[in-house]
């Protein structure tokens, strides 16, 4: 069991954790590719009874991906989780993908608000925001020259949002690791089920938003592994980067953190290159999300507040 109310930051993360797969910062194209060829890795279907013409995205486009494809991704695989556990990232994420400048397949996505009367759009010259005084989606305080922006999720599923993240790391996993996640890919590919079948309780994410303009304006992530394998840690770590934001989830691999069953541990978030105290745009504010539960969540708000020089 992971302590939800005990993490902090390290600068010696690396002491614990060999990196096993992390993206490239240039612009060619990055194939996952296993040694059997067109044979998926999450249904075990093999061509010609599945086919693979789609092209499947390791990490999902809307996140800012356009360059890490994965060539043993079945297409109804590839259906099924754009339609299920990441669908229910977009919305979980809402807002922020709008204000993280978060480039889709079409740009950055433009917000409305519930109503359509107020809404969001990034351009080249900057965030356009419209709000109408029936909504009030966004109020200036100039006594702190800050901008609060508030907007409202479509209803998602915080266990199918874990889900996402776990399918993620699992899609860059080497094909060396793949024997210890067999349970873990059958649970991604479930629908969703009650708590008491969760590979790992609770399922936390450590969500860390960096303040400034799109500070992170490259999608980055790395898979983690840890070195000692006596130490009461998790076994692995998926950490992204996009936008004004990083993520980082433990991959559940019930295989290889057995000694840690029904133990409390200490998740420890994993340092940016922001978390010095004197970055200029405000410290990084770290949050501790549960997202165990299965059931929609709805009416969830999404509040960013923005800095600027003059009004």
């Amino acid at each position: 069991m992971i302590n939800n109310g005990d993490f902090v930051d390290i600068m010696n993360f690396y002491d614990q954790y060999e990196v096993v797969y992390q993206s490239k910062n240039d612009d060619d194209k990055q194939f996952i590719e296993d040694p059997h060829k067109c044979i998926c890795r999450f249904c075990g279907g093999t061509s010609p009874d599945v086919s693979f013409k789609h092209k499947a995205h390791a990490i999902p486009e809307f996140l800012g991906n356009r360059r890490v494809l994965s060539k043993n991704e079945c297409d109804l695989c590839n259906d099924y989780f754009s339609s299920s556990c990441e669908d229910h990232l977009a919305k979980y994420l809402g807002i922020t993908r709008t204000l993280g400048q978060m480039k889709g397949k079409n740009g950055v996505p433009s917000y409305k608000a519930t109503n359509q009367l107020s809404r969001i759009d990034v351009t080249t010259s900057g965030i356009i925001i419209k709000d109408n005084e029936h909504d009030g989606i966004a109020s200036i305080d100039t006594s702190t020259n800050s901008l609060v922006v508030k907007g409202e999720c479509q209803p998602y599923r915080p266990l199918s949002v874990y889900k996402a993240f776990v399918k993620m790391a699992l899609s860059v996993l080497p094909y060396s690791f793949l024997k210890d996640f067999t349970d873990v890919v059958k649970w991604i590919r479930t629908e969703p089920e009650d708590t008491q079948t969760l590979l790992i309780k609770p399922c936390l994410l450590v969500q860390k938003f960096i303040p400034g303009p799109n500070p992170i304006n490259r999608i980055s992530f790395l898979l983690l592994k840890r070195k000692n394998t006596a130490a009461m840690i998790p076994y692995m770590q998926f950490v992204l980067a996009t936008g004004n934001y990083q993520f980082q989830i433990v991959v559940p691999c019930p295989a290889q953190d057995k000694t840690l069953h029904d133990k409390q541990i200490t998740l420890v978030s994993f340092p940016t290159p922001f978390d010095m105290a004197e970055y200029e745009f405000g410290p990084i504010k770290t949050q501790l999300i549960d997202l165990s539960d299965c059931d929609l969540k709805r009416d969830d708000q999404r509040i960013v507040t923005m800095q600027f020089d003059s009004y």
